[in-house]
């Protein structure tokens, strides 16, 4: 009788250990994210994005000039430029032409501070959408700063700097 149950134990463990190498049974991958405040178990994730803020705001009464929020590090150059086209569009509506200014011209009259966050955002099983801040910096700018340059200077190093963090935080890209 000891024999038999024996054998069959062996011969169990033989098949599962063939079925889980062969790849017919999966076990479930938790995707577990580290931060701040210990682990976040995602479980299965079905998407993943990154995703950046930008806001620029005066040091002297810390009025906003301009606030983009969720802005794709795919095309977060061009909604900078939108916005600030924007300005420029509502600053010269009754201007004449010759005090009339453009986006290469716009500069600070007054010190400001650039806010930027980068975050992924991931939409999981476990957590349905959950955001994972991985850098937030502010920059001072005196006056006379050109406001579109120094913004997307500032945009494009958060991102160069960040991106190794970013693709260590990315479970579908991985192989």
């Amino acid at each position: 009788m000891k024999i038999i149950i024996s054998s069959v134990i062996i011969g169990a463990s033989v098949l599962l250990s063939s079925a889980i190498l062969s790849g017919n049974i999966e076990f479930k991958k938790q995707n577990i994210l580290s931060n701040d405040n210990g682990h976040v178990s995602l479980g299965k994730v079905y998407s993943e994005n990154t995703f950046l803020n930008v806001e620029l705001k005066t040091e002297s009464d810390n009025s906003t000039i301009f606030k983009l929020t969720d802005l794709s590090v795919g095309s977060y150059q061009d909604g900078i430029k939108r916005e600030i086209q924007s300005i420029i569009d509502d600053y010269n509506k009754d201007k004449s032409d010759d005090k009339k200014t453009t986006s290469d011209k716009l500069s600070l009259k007054v010190p400001a501070t650039l806010t930027l966050k980068i975050y992924n955002v991931y939409r999981a099983e476990n957590i349905p959408v959950y955001n994972l801040t991985i850098d937030t910096q502010s920059i001072k700018f005196g006056k006379e700063t050109p406001v579109l340059k120094s913004v997307l200077e500032a945009s494009d190093k958060i991102l160069k700097d960040n991106n190794q963090r970013i693709q260590e935080t990315f479970f579908l890209s991985k192989k």
